[in-house]
């Protein structure tokens, strides 16, 4: 097969990137590649998704301009190929009704911006500009994130969170990546996962480390007095937590509980370097660095019209995200570990360790409160039992009482278990034992290490060499 055609509209060649245009309504083609025509990028025009597949493969743009209505497939279809192909370009969706199901699909989907028509020349240029940072951003982040596998794991950490597993030094990587930035910056992720932590990194390794760094709560404030509580009140001797950050980092937590007002004149703040206290008519410049934690549900209130969708974009431009403890393999033990012997020691204990049987069901659980719920467990293990270990028997009933708050355990309690998960524990307990190394495990288990790869309810991470 050849070459797709491509309906070529730049001058730009060489290093700049290059955008795919996918519209099959000529009049609009024309006018979205008017819009952008000074842009310092390489644009190129298809008419078909089937068109725009193949154009994908074969020249793999940085940014894609998808109308999700198209002639031989909607848009949808499209983002669901390119997902189950593995390409990633930056997509950035048109469609005629932006709060729909059809654009939280695409959203969920991967589509890195939902426009709504009509789209103006300001909305697409800076949808634009945001995906083309968003490009950069990520190949520096694959680079040192490459960087972060070869190195030793206590080098790769760059702050005081632990971790070892290769998911947390793909997070440290992103994190040595963005602190020298003053840019705002968006920390998305479960609760208990540790993104208060992430944004005190960020701090700590950035060049405002000597200078304050404010967490402001918004998730602890009624509505009414976040904007007060933020900005200051014209006149009141208290001035509120942007004045108190001056010089330094602003962290603000759960923003996508932030009132509407809030948010514009925080998107303000951002836009020009000034904000106005409560009741005030002087602007007043602050020199701050703004980040924000925010849980996974952000995109979709950015749909529905909860969240500003200009405000988001300005701070998920440099986004983090820190992985879920069920998806961080044995860090899970180092972190049960730390915590019991930092824990024993106040309670007047001498306990150190978990028996072998409980750090297996530490690994067999799922974490729902992630590294929280674990900290929360181990200090009531610390606080209540005796003796010279935790043993499962001391353990269970903890996670048990977690699980009947979130839903069905992942294992079951009594003596006699299904086969599967009973084949499920003997792997996780090989693997720890093995430090994750699959070949020595399969070794030990009797099996080929393909049937270990090919176990369901294993900890991705705790997947590691084969041999």
């Amino acid at each position: 097969m050849g070459r797709p055609h491509l309906n070529s509209r730049a001058a730009h060649t060489g290093n700049a990137p290059l955008v795919l245009l996918v519209e099959d309504m000529q009049p609009m083609a024309r006018m979205y590649l008017g819009h952008l025509r000074n842009a310092a990028v390489t644009l190129a025009h298809v008419e078909t998704g089937q068109a725009a597949l193949s154009a994908i493969r074969q020249n793999r743009p940085a940014v894609v301009v998808l109308d999700l209505r198209l002639p031989d497939m909607d848009g949808l279809s499209l983002l669901r190929r390119l997902r189950d192909e593995g390409l990633r370009p930056v997509v950035l969706a048109i469609t005629a009704h932006g709060a729909d199901a059809v654009a939280d699909e695409a959203v969920r989907l991967g589509a890195f911006d939902v426009l709504t028509k009509p789209v103006s020349a300001e909305r697409l240029r800076y949808a634009l500009a945001a995906a083309l940072d968003w490009c950069a951003t990520e190949a520096r982040l694959a680079e040192l994130a490459l960087a972060a596998e070869q190195v030793d794991p206590g080098v790769a950490n760059p702050g005081a969170m632990l971790g070892e597993s290769l998911p947390m030094r793909r997070l440290f990587a992103r994190i040595a990546a963005l602190s020298p930035s003053g840019a705002p910056a968006l920390i998305l992720g479960e609760p208990g996962s540790g993104r208060s932590l992430v944004a005190a990194s960020l701090h700590a390794q950035g060049p405002r480390a000597q200078r304050a760094l404010v967490v402001f709560d918004t998730a602890m404030l009624p509505r009414h007095a976040a904007e007060v509580e933020l900005f200051g009140l014209a006149g009141r001797a208290a001035p509120g937590a942007i004045a108190e950050a001056e010089g330094g980092t602003l962290l603000i937590e759960d923003i996508d509980a932030l009132d509407p007002a809030s948010q514009l004149h925080l998107l303000r703040l951002l836009q020009t370097g000034t904000y106005r206290r409560a009741g005030g008519a002087s602007l007043e410049r602050a020199d701050i660095r703004l980040l924000a934690t925010a849980s996974l549900g952000l995109r979709a209130s950015v749909s529905a019209g909860r969240f500003r969708e200009d405000l988001f974009h300005r701070l998920a431009a440099a986004s983090l995200l820190p992985p879920p403890l069920r998806e961080r393999g044995p860090d899970v033990l180092r972190l049960a570990r730390a915590f019991l012997a930092r824990m024993s020691v106040p309670a007047g204990k001498t306990r150190a360790s978990f028996t072998a049987e409980a750090e297996a069901l530490l690994l067999a659980y799922p974490w729902p409160g992630n590294v929280r719920e674990l900290e929360t467990v181990v200090r009531n293990l610390a606080i209540r039992h005796e003796g010279p270990a935790v043993t499962r028997d001391m353990l269970e009933p903890y996670l048990l009482a977690a699980a009947s708050k979130s839903g069905p355990p992942d294992y079951a309690p009594a003596a006699v278990r299904p086969l599967a998960e009973v084949t499920r524990l003997a792997i996780v307990e090989a693997l720890a034992a093995c430090e994750g190394n699959v070949g020595k495990a399969a070794v030990l288990l009797g099996v080929p290490p393909s049937a270990i790869y090919a176990r369901r309810g294993v900890p991705a991470a705790m997947l590691g060499a084969a041999d």
